[in-house]
């Protein structure tokens, strides 16, 4: 999993004066290095290649590192090390649990949380300690607000319904939310009954009831919860549409009164070698532009329209895109009436 992380380099000997220190100060200022936390570097190049979770992955390395064997790593830095799904980025802060401790303490770099952990909620993640998925989610959903507690269930969830590295397929994703849904508040009220504080409970419960398995990834979880702020109908997720030829595609988000579909596009789709699976970003377009004929000839689609990262995180934009495909908004109000 850490293949691509590059080596920590440790201010050995202690004293910010030392010669070796200086040394390593001197690397940084001339670009060389990037210092990560006090006393610990990193090259300059393999940080630069690094999207921001990873880099969040090298500070947690780092911090482990002068940590007691009682510090488990959790929350957003479990976010991180786990590849979950999160808006955050590169947070600046490391996020532990310290099973030592009373009360939280915060330092400009560390959070150390107080809280008791069952055996089942730890696991080791290369050499790291780290909080299990569910319990990430659970700390998550109660402490970092509703946008990154629903993308990390909705990441959670989709993992839980592996088999084989496959999901099922989209009718039993449906089948099974309620049932995943029953599952995690069973085990949250457990994980509750050893928290201190009802803090963040009503949190958990707006993130759990809106966290579904159907998002493929945590950018059409991000579009789900943006469409509500907004005050959009609530779409059907995956919908599999046919012609007489047969099967033609599976959609991320279809407004069926309205004939819309919306389509995420990650940045991945026209530049992933792994995503284009030795297709050229042109043949791709073109197989886009069939499919979408098909759609429309289905009859039960009236408009097409796509989205990106971007438009998710300036909400005006996706709303103007939402507006174009002739769904209504409701003035920047929530909808009740989404589950």
């Amino acid at each position: 999993m850490d293949d691509d992380l590059p080596d920590l380099i440790f201010s050995a000997t202690p004293g910010a004066q030392s010669r070796e220190a200086r040394a390593l100060r001197r690397d940084a200022a001339a670009g060389r290095l990037v210092r990560v936390r006090r006393g610990v570097y990193v090259p300059t190049e393999g940080w630069a290649r690094l999207k921001p979770w990873r880099r969040h992955v090298v500070r947690v390395r780092a911090a482990a590192s002068a940590l007691a064997a009682d510090c488990v790593v959790s929350h957003g830095s479990a976010v991180a090390v786990h590849g979950l799904p999160s808006v955050q980025g590169d947070p600046r802060r490391v996020h532990v649990i310290d099973r030592r401790r009373a009360s939280t303490q915060t330092t400009p770099a560390l959070v150390k949380h107080a809280a008791g952990l069952e055996d089942d909620e730890v696991e080791r993640v290369g050499d790291l300690l780290v909080t299990s998925e569910l319990r990430t989610a659970y700390d998550v959903a109660r402490s970092s607000g509703f946008d990154d507690g629903v993308l990390c269930l909705d990441g959670v969830m989709r993992r839980r319904l592996l088999v084989a590295g496959r999901l099922p397929s989209v009718d039993e994703m449906r089948a099974r939310v309620d049932d995943l849904r029953d599952e995690f508040r069973l085990r949250f009220g457990a994980m509750a009954g050893r928290t201190v504080g009802r803090r963040g409970e009503l949190a958990l419960e707006r993130a759990m009831s809106f966290a579904t398995p159907l998002s493929e990834n945590g950018g059409e979880s991000l579009v789900r919860v943006v469409l509500h702020r907004l005050g959009a109908p609530q779409p059907i997720l995956q919908e599999e549409f046919f012609d007489a030829r047969g099967f033609v595609g599976r959609c991320d988000f279809f407004f069926a009164e309205f004939g819309l579909v919306l389509e995420f596009d990650g940045f991945g789709k026209y530049s992933d070698p792994r995503m284009l699976a030795g297709s050229s970003p042109a043949e791709v377009v073109r197989r886009e532009k069939k499919r979408e004929a098909r759609l429309l000839g289905t009859g039960r689609v009236r408009r097409i329209e796509r989205c990106d990262i971007d438009d998710v995180l300036d909400p005006r934009r996706l709303a103007a895109i939402v507006r174009r495909g002739g769904v209504p908004l409701r003035s920047g109000r929530a909808s009740a009436s989404w589950s």
